[in-house]
């Protein structure tokens, strides 16, 4: 929303009735461009990249134009893949495609470099270095055409936004990872399946909170909100969909093109280190168009292959392209940071419970016994403790705190963590269990402040997760873990199955089935495995 203002397409109206205190108001419409220069400007803007990035993402989580509610929950794993992760392996299959020459390559430079050298053989050293100059920024000029062939196929592939840039609000609120993984643990712990209200979405039971981060949003003003938002399929889109013939090439047509352009590239490097060993540059001249062969290789290398992989890498992700190998991979990745996330939980969760235990003075809630120096102290060294995280793990955290925050405000209410802190001690709530979750989140938010507030701000739940997580010895971490598997040991014989262990895990908001257990269990042990101990089940989640 904020983008859109800054770059003139909306404007915000004071309205004291609208929910924010503020109606959006349309006041140019969005395109990605109607000629190739336009374009080729546009796509410089980081908003236009931005939109065209989303647009590809949401037809490929939810194609043939179903609301993201209802791809979810039809199939939770869409909610799980993330499109990140995705481009991620693509990014991989896309560069190693490029390093591993096939017979057709070979053969095709193998013949035009033996023409060139056949036709240097009668020229003079100037000449030699002239060809070689001239090949060398023809590959260059080669790569930035290529680069703008294929940015417009992406563009005619790319489905179109509404043009009132606030319907493309409403087309992509609640569709971030954030809010798809809270639609999937409200529909495991709440069972809804009701259909959504077309104003603010899937409402929670108990406080009608959205689910999906659509209840807390500005007026849209005189937009048409009777009307469901959508992508529109270019008819380029349609065909290629369909398997017709269409004027530009396949993705594989490209990364074949590209593969020969970087060995290509590999062997005017050769000829020039050959050359120079051969007969070194002699003269003003020489040394000129030498020096000018060797500066095109670091242009193609910084400034032109990159953005040419990153496009093609895109190109080959629409959603007609789907690679089921790799859906299934970023799934199960994901699910795997979901254990993560429960981990974290059960140590939060253990925290309390232990210093509870042990009367600390955090826990006994008479207001005097920790006082806000202490409470202060405790939030800087939980501060210090989560910069000193590695950026994944700090993105993994903020992921569980954006989960928590539908409303988007940096503030998570009290009850979410004590759904949270009840669900991590192993229990299905009741009212005396969510009593006691609720107390246990009083007592956290306690440790780091001390306003006493009925929610925990983003750089308080920062402070809580490190002091809960890191530097904590580890007997701890393995009587959490113990906790949660006494829960799922249902016989109490010490070992677990893969159809314990999913049921135990659904039960506990992380979407994983016996496949997905037996996946990860082989992935980890090394071999095909349908129960483990304790020990073993310890170190797996620990390594996880």
């Amino acid at each position: 929303m904020s983008m859109f203002e800054n770059d003139g397409f909306l404007e915000r109206v004071p309205n004291a009735n609208a929910p924010e205190g503020f109606d959006l108001a349309m006041r140019a419409p969005f395109n990605y461009g109607g000629t190739l220069w336009e374009r080729l400007q546009l796509r410089q803007k980081p908003l236009h990249k931005l939109i065209m990035w989303r647009a590809i993402r949401h037809e490929f989580l939810f194609p043939q134009g179903l609301r993201g509610e209802d791809a979810v929950l039809a199939d939770p794993d869409i909610g799980l893949i993330s499109f990140a992760s995705y481009l991620r392996g693509r990014l991989g299959k896309t560069v190693l495609a490029l390093v591993e020459l096939d017979l057709t390559t070979w053969c095709a430079a193998l013949v035009l470099m033996a023409a060139i050298v056949y036709l240097c053989r009668s020229l003079p050293m100037v000449g030699v270095a002239a060809v070689q100059c001239g090949a060398c920024w023809l590959l260059a000029l080669t790569g930035l055409l290529l680069t703008v062939v294929l940015e417009e196929d992406t563009y005619e592939l790319t489905p179109t936004v509404p043009q009132d840039v606030r319907q493309t609000l409403r087309l992509f609120a609640g569709t971030s990872s954030q809010m798809l993984r809270r639609l999937i643990i409200l529909r495991a712990t709440r069972g809804i399946s009701d259909p959504p209200n077309p104003v603010n979405g899937y409402l929670r039971e108990e406080n009608e909170r959205s689910a999906m981060g659509r209840r807390f949003r500005p007026g849209l003003g005189d937009a048409d909100t009777s009307v469901t938002p959508t992508l529109t399929r270019t008819p380029e889109f349609q065909a290629s969909a369909a398997g017709e013939e269409r004027w530009y090439p396949s993705s594989e047509t490209y990364a074949n093109l590209l593969r020969f352009l970087t060995f290509a590239q590999a062997i005017c490097v050769t000829s020039l280190i050959v050359s120079f060993l051969s007969i070194p540059p002699n003269g003003w001249v020489d040394t000129f168009l030498y020096t000018l062969a060797w500066v095109e290789w670091p242009v193609l290398l910084f400034f032109i292959a990159p953005p040419l992989i990153r496009r093609l890498t895109v190109r080959s992700s629409i959603e007609s392209e789907k690679d089921k190998d790799l859906l299934r991979s970023a799934t199960l990745t994901s699910k795997e940071s979901l254990l993560r996330d429960f981990v974290r939980a059960l140590q939060i969760a253990g925290l309390e419970r232990r210093a509870r235990q042990a009367g600390e003075p955090w826990t006994l809630g008479d207001g005097s016994s920790w006082t806000r120096a202490q409470a202060a102290k405790a939030y800087q060294q939980g501060i210090r403790d989560y910069e000193s995280l590695p950026d994944s793990d700090k993105e993994e955290i903020w992921n569980i705190f954006a989960t928590l925050d539908c409303e988007n405000d940096g503030v998570v209410q009290a009850d979410e963590i004590s759904d949270m802190i009840g669900v991590a001690g192993c229990c299905t709530l009741g009212p005396g269990l969510q009593a006691a979750a609720e107390m246990s989140t009083n007592n956290l938010v306690r440790l780091v402040g001390h306003d006493r507030a009925p929610f925990i701000r983003w750089d308080q739940f920062k402070a809580i997760t490190a002091l809960a997580t890191i530097n904590r010895p580890a007997e701890e971490l393995q009587e959490d873990l113990g906790v949660f598997f006494a829960s799922i040991d249902e016989d109490g014989d010490d070992i677990v199955n893969i159809f314990e262990l999913a049921e135990g895990l659904q039960e506990m908001r992380i979407p994983m089935n016996s496949d997905d257990v037996s996946n990860l269990w082989y992935r980890h042990f090394g071999k095909a495995t349908s129960e483990v101990c304790r020990e073993d089940f310890t170190e797996w989640i620990v390594s996880e």
